[in-house]
């Protein structure tokens, strides 16, 4: 129990309220101990005990029983499944509590986790009134308390919560906040429609460093060859601008951050599509980025190898761990006289396993103004994979 004390001390924000989380930096070997002495807000059912540890330990034992209690699991079908939720909230002079912002939640059902983040808020306002304030001075002051938890529905009427052992990284300014830039971003192509008619959902993943930066060249497409290669440039976009916004680290029941990798969903919602009305009942679209590999093996065997370096970058950009796009842009920029920016691709293809690329580091190697040897027969073009999108209407939108 002593790491679950120690995992609700580190994570705690002791920057004025308001003040964005991203303020505070990794703690140091040095802070640690600092950190574990703070006191922090109690309920009043723990005041017997005699030191700030044990009323620590005995508040997180308490509010997980009044959560249990009071906990609705929002889907009969989430049954079986697990969410992970961080929650903060201040508990103000008056001992109650406000100001709920849930900094991280995801299941691993993949659904929506607006109800869950709910059901934990109502729950937890439940101990509102019970809890007793920091003070200082002699003075009672406002104080923020970090829940961390692991939620099971196994059982809907008889929910289960733990205490994580590791706080996962979350944007910085919040859940809802994470959603709603996501939704502001969201761009709709022309003649997208859903086969459901409701939505389709493009899923992405991202490390975000012990630094606590969302680091862009780690971002991919779990679901490519599923979703329109449009959805899944726009959503690698979405992703991409929130590489500049600020996140937490990932922490441990230890106080160490540490590396983590986080998912995305970015979904495409039919009847906020501003251009449905426009769209036609059926028509083939592409998934997957073999589009624009072939487009851009046309313009390479013809010869328009700047052009062929646009084509092959957007392919690499929608499937970065593709190595024949990879070593195409690599011949692609030789072609162009750009050797060096030739080198890069060339050494990313080579790391995916291209033993063609290491053939044609030789090449890349030479000076800009050297003729470059380039392949006689054309490049293969690769099959494009389509599909037919016959939306189905959903009963009640006739």
């Amino acid at each position: 129990m002593s790491k679950l004390f120690t995992l609700l001390i580190s994570i705690i924000c002791f920057s004025a309220i308001g003040q964005p989380l991203m303020s505070e930096k990794p703690l140091a070997e040095n802070q640690k101990e600092q950190f574990q002495s703070l006191i922090l807000p109690y309920l009043k059912d723990c005041r017997s005990a005699t030191n700030d540890e044990e009323r620590n330990r005995c508040t997180s034992d308490e509010l997980l029983k009044i959560i249990e209690k009071n906990f609705e699991c929002p889907w009969r079908d989430l049954e079986g499944e697990f969410s992970r939720i961080v929650l903060r909230f201040i508990v103000n002079v008056d001992g109650n509590i406000e100001k709920f912002l849930t900094l991280f939640s995801d299941n691993s059902a993949n659904r929506p986790s607006e109800s869950i983040n709910n059901a934990l808020i109502r729950a937890v306002y439940n101990s509102n009134g019970q809890w007793v304030p920091v003070r200082e001075g002699g003075r009672p002051m406002p104080r923020e308390y970090v829940l961390s938890v692991k939620c099971s529905c196994n059982n809907p009427t008889q929910p289960k919560f733990s205490l994580l052992d590791t706080i996962p990284a979350y944007f910085a300014d919040g859940h809802y906040q994470l959603q709603s830039f996501i939704d502001k971003n969201i761009v709709y192509p022309d003649g997208f429609l859903s086969k459901s008619g409701r939505q389709t959902t493009v899923l992405l993943k991202a490390a975000i460093t012990k630094d606590g930066k969302l680091d862009s060249t780690t971002i991919r497409v779990l679901n490519l060859n599923q979703v329109d290669y449009r959805l899944s440039e726009n959503s690698i976009n979405i992703v991409m601008q929130l590489a500049r916004k600020g996140w937490r680290p990932a922490v441990t029941s230890e106080g160490e951050a540490i590396d983590y990798t986080s998912y995305f969903k970015v979904s495409y919602v039919d009847d906020k599509n501003p251009r449905r009305g426009t769209i036609p009942t059926e028509w083939d679209i592409t998934v997957g980025n073999n589009m624009f590999y072939n487009e851009g093996a046309f313009e390479f065997n013809s010869r328009n190898y700047a052009a062929a370096v646009q084509l092959f970058s957007r392919a690499v950009f929608l499937d970065p761990d593709d190595k024949e796009s990879w070593l195409m842009l690599g011949q692609s920029y030789i072609g162009a006289r750009n050797n060096s920016q030739a080198r890069i691709a060339l050494q990313r293809a080579i790391d995916l396993g291209s033993k063609d690329a290491e053939k044609w580091m030789i090449e890349a190697e030479k000076p800009d103004d050297v003729e470059p040897i380039l392949p006689a027969k054309e490049v293969i073009k690769r099959p494009e994979r389509t599909e037919r999108v016959r939306p189905v209407t959903p009963p009640g939108r006739q």
